[in-house]
């Protein structure tokens, strides 16, 4: 599976710091954002339709850990990285 990240949608300051596939199929990836704030993975087997994958919030030191499970069939997948809508 090839993967590609697309993490402009966050200010340049966000990084992120791995995203791998294992063994199982599954993706999993670690990100430095801003503590305490929520995040969204999004995913894509073409770029213009996306699917949420995964809500999560960052700890106090900014780090976000996410992934999505059974994707290793897929040819190729997209991830981007938002910051969630604020209610």
């Amino acid at each position: 599976m090839a993967l590609t990240t697309l993490s402009q949608i966050l200010p340049p300051h966000n990084h992120l710091a791995l995203f791998l596939p294992d063994p199982d199929g599954d993706v999993r990836g670690v990100f430095q954002g801003d503590p305490n704030v929520v995040y969204q993975l999004w995913g894509a087997n073409d770029i213009p339709n996306w699917t949420l994958v995964q809500t999560v919030t960052a700890g106090p030191t900014g780090l976000v850990s996410f992934g999505e499970s059974g994707v290793g069939g897929m040819p190729r997948r997209f991830y981007q990285i938002r910051l969630a809508p604020v209610n």
